[in-house]
């Protein structure tokens, strides 16, 4: 946690007043915080949770930059509140950078998350003219073609 000094210039008709007001930025994190390795057709959930938010936030989800929007992703649910997206049947596509950010419009208060790395794991393409190149008593050396060449 760290605290942040806003500088306050206060304007009156006759001087300029100067003061510094101490604040504590809330806490903005996913769960699970650690890199996501999902298998392919799985479904999982991203929440995302704050602590020291003063009122109640309005919640934002990110992939790779870019906004995320309900029903914008047909294998991604947002809760009624947006604070968690659902993952529902995921493949490569929803692979990326995921955060969370919570706004409060009245203060203009924007705050982030760190990201959370999401890299779907697909099953392999199976492999076109699959030949035996050599064998050994311990070991077999293969030669094939990528699917779709």
């Amino acid at each position: 946690m760290y605290r942040c000094d806003w500088l306050i210039l206060y304007v009156t008709a006759i001087n300029l007043i100067e003061t510094t007001v101490g604040v504590t930025p809330p806490l903005i994190k996913i769960s699970p915080s650690q890199e996501l390795f999902p298998h392919w057709q799985t479904t999982f959930t991203l929440r995302c949770e704050v602590t020291d938010w003063p009122g109640s936030p309005v919640f934002f989800w990110k992939r790779d930059g870019d906004t995320l929007y309900p029903n914008g992703d047909s294998k991604i649910v947002f809760s009624d509140d947006k604070q968690s997206i659902v993952f529902n049947d995921v493949t490569q596509q929803q692979s990326g950078s995921y955060f969370c950010v919570a706004a409060e419009f009245r203060e203009y208060w924007f705050e982030s998350s760190d990201p959370v790395q999401i890299a779907v794991q697909e099953p392999p393409l199976i492999p076109t003219n699959l030949t035996v190149v050599a064998k050994t008593s311990t070991s077999l050396h293969l030669r094939w073609e990528p699917q779709g060449t």
